[in-house]
């Protein structure tokens, strides 16, 4: 793993340990504390999308909840699409689609948002 993703992976959980539920971030919050370049709308070419893309692969491979579902798009008040493709191909890679309805991802969300809670700041 990049000594970059080490870094924002110890960051998130750091924020989990101490805050829980409210340790949810913005994508600008986190890329302005890592002194990243500003968001736009190419994320494939912001360096965190290279970053969440080894924090994912290391949760799945250790199955963890994904930290980088603590991260959310202002705009949308849950984390991009990028996120839940992720989901659905390291969680359900039988799935062909994305998921369907915005009920749908916002389940998937709000069930992964607790595991990661319970994983690192358990009750």
């Amino acid at each position: 793993m990049s000594p970059e993703a080490k870094a924002v992976g110890a960051y998130l959980e750091a924020r989990v340990v101490k805050r829980g539920i409210n340790a949810v971030l913005t994508y600008t919050e986190l890329a302005s504390h890592f002194k990243m370049p500003a968001m736009t709308n190419a994320w494939l070419s912001h360096p965190l999308a290279a970053i969440f893309n080894e924090l994912d692969e290391d949760d799945h491979a250790k199955s963890r909840p994904f930290r980088t579902v603590l991260v959310y798009a202002v705009s949308l008040s849950t984390p991009g699409d990028g996120f839940f493709e992720t989901v659905r191909r390291l969680r359900f890679p039988k799935k062909t689609k994305l998921f369907r309805t915005e009920a749908e991802k916002l389940r998937i969300y709000s069930d992964e948002l607790q595991a990661l809670v319970q994983h690192y700041h358990p009750t």
